[in-house]
């Protein structure tokens, strides 16, 4: 009996140690299952919370991008940007490719505003056709007659008080052009101007109409309607007025600067000095253009001929010492007897910028 008893107890020990081994192998199969099924809704999880914070995060910018529109948009309506009337130093000649307007857009750019530049500066144009040009002075043309064809025919143009433009002599500016096409006696054209000689001293203009038609007698002393919309009416001006040809007095110079002024229906607005010239020579002029424009005025002849020079960090000779002790622009920043070059347009582009700051023309 006790034989018996042994080898049955074996037999269930042994039959024991198979039943756990078979559980042990069963639940360590199952845990495997679970590890893995755990696993796998661990990334499912995780893959959804990162898809959420994505979508919470492009949303975020949406939103933000939208507010910023927004922004943009109603500083736009106030200042929908800054137009620059003048002659050949607005249109940057002798910067080889660097003008006022370009160094103030890349300067807003790099400060991240945004408001519009344009240049409305054209070369060889008197302060007159700069005004044209802006829609405060009327153009006229004497008797002539619109022929059948388009083709060229020689007009005479005229201000109102009988002196000569000087418009378009050395082409529309920077693809501003707020000349042509005109409209006389209901024809519509574009007028150019035609040197007459090698030196391109003298010019002629011609008028062709675009589209041919009945011949049209013009009677004399004929408005010319220029294609100026008013599309920078609202905009700041700065107006830089530097020829002297139309005017020969400070009286004079004040009237063109307040007639161009006159056409926008911005208040906001800068006038700049002519460069030519001394302190002693300028100073009755500066001292007018003070006392009429106040804070509202900037002298870039005062600042051209000692600071601007030393924020240029160009090399100063003995010669252009001399030009400095007098209170007039060096030629170390001259592109000739007229124009800034590269460094000096760069320099008063930055000065034009902190005013434009400093009156509440550019903002953020």
């Amino acid at each position: 009996m006790k034989i018996k008893f042994t080898v049955n107890s074996a037999i269930l020990a042994l039959t024991a140690v198979c039943v756990v081994a078979s559980v042990g192998m069963a639940f360590k199969y199952y845990s495997k299952s679970d590890m893995k099924n755990n696993a796998d809704l661990s990334i499912a999880t995780a893959y959804e919370k990162n898809k959420l914070e994505q979508q919470k995060k492009q949303e975020e910018e949406k939103m933000t991008k939208e507010k910023q529109e927004i922004h943009e948009q109603e500083i736009l309506a106030k200042i929908p940007g800054i137009v620059f009337w003048g002659g050949s130093i607005t249109a940057g000649v002798g910067g080889n490719g660097v003008s006022i307007t370009s160094e103030i857009e890349a300067l807003e750019e790099e400060n991240e505003y945004f408001i519009p530049v344009v240049n409305c500066g054209v070369s060889g144009e008197t302060a007159k056709s700069i005004l044209t040009r802006a829609g405060a002075e009327k153009l006229y043309v004497k008797e002539f007659t619109i022929p059948e064809k388009s083709t060229d025919v020689d007009i005479e143009l005229m201000f109102e008080d009988g002196t000569k433009p000087s418009i378009l002599r050395q082409g529309a500016g920077n693809n501003n052009n707020t000349i042509n096409p005109v409209t006389i006696n209901g024809v519509q054209g574009n007028i150019s101007a035609v040197s007459v000689n090698n030196a391109s001293v003298k010019y002629k203009y011609v008028f062709r109409r675009i589209k041919g038609g009945d011949e049209v007698k013009v009677d004399d002393k004929t408005e010319v309607e220029t294609s100026y919309n008013g599309d920078y009416d609202n905009y700041v001006y700065v107006v830089f007025i530097d020829g002297s040809e139309d005017w020969k007095t400070p009286d004079e110079l004040i009237e063109l600067q307040k007639k161009l002024l006159s056409s926008c229906k911005s208040d906001k607005y800068i006038v700049i000095s002519p460069t030519t010239g001394d302190k002693w020579k300028n100073r009755e002029l500066e001292n007018a253009m003070t006392a009429q424009w106040g804070e509202h005025y900037f002298n870039a002849r005062e600042y051209l001929s000692f600071d601007g020079v030393y924020d240029a960090g160009v090399s100063v000779t003995n010669d252009d010492f001399g030009f400095m002790i007098k209170g007039e622009i060096p030629p170390c920043i001259r592109a000739d007897g007229f124009n800034l070059n590269e460094e000096g347009y760069k320099v008063l582009a930055k000065k034009l910028y902190q005013k434009l700051i400093d009156m509440g023309y550019l903002i953020k």
